[in-house]
């Protein structure tokens, strides 16, 4: 992306769900948040990140999240650049949490 967001959408399964941009494949400084499908495009934001210390795959800011989902609701998934004027490409992850985490 270049100075822009993407959002994708993400179906709650009823489990805790990680989602991240640590990946080989960022190659720029990433933002990223959560949102609920609100009605009349009234998101609230639920969680969001702009840099995750942990991550060692890539020597951009991936941005790492983990949240709580409902069973069958649907939520927002926004990932930007944290500068306006960053491009590249991004690996986005989202995978179930175990509870014994």
């Amino acid at each position: 992306i270049r100075g822009a967001s993407v959002w994708y959408r993400l179906q709650g399964s009823g489990g805790s769900v990680k989602v991240t941009t640590c990946s080989v494949n960022t190659t720029f400084d990433t933002v990223l948040a959560v949102y609920n499908d609100g009605l009349c495009d009234k998101f609230t934001c639920l969680v969001s990140n702009d840099y995750d210390n942990t991550c060692i795959e890539t020597g951009f800011g991936a941005s790492t999240v983990t949240f709580d989902t409902v069973a069958g609701q649907i939520y927002k998934l926004y990932v930007s650049s944290k500068s306006r004027t960053s491009e590249g490409n991004f690996g986005l992850i989202a995978t179930l949490v175990d509870d014994e985490e």
